[in-house]
């Protein structure tokens, strides 16, 4: 098995231009990554701060059964 680690690791460095371009393809597609998944995840958390804060509110009325039903004819009467 050292043998074969040995042989592989000369292989890897045997063209180091090559190998260099493919650590920072690995490098930047990594980067690239967290950062798309930190930029959705911070669109995702303003998106339902503004809508607690615009549209919905803090407070929700619902008549008992809507929330396990999902009815329109679930309503509060006299709202």
């Amino acid at each position: 098995m050292k043998t074969l680690f040995i042989l592989s690791w000369r292989n890897i460095w045997r063209k180091p231009a090559r190998s260099g371009v493919l650590l920072a393809a690995i490098t930047v597609g990594l980067w690239a990554g967290v950062v798309t998944v930190g930029m959705i995840n911070g669109m995702m958390q303003q998106r339902v701060n503004y809508l607690i804060e615009s549209e919905i509110t803090h407070v929700q009325v619902h008549n008992p059964g809507f929330l396990s039903e999902g009815f329109a004819r679930l309503y509060v009467p006299d709202g």
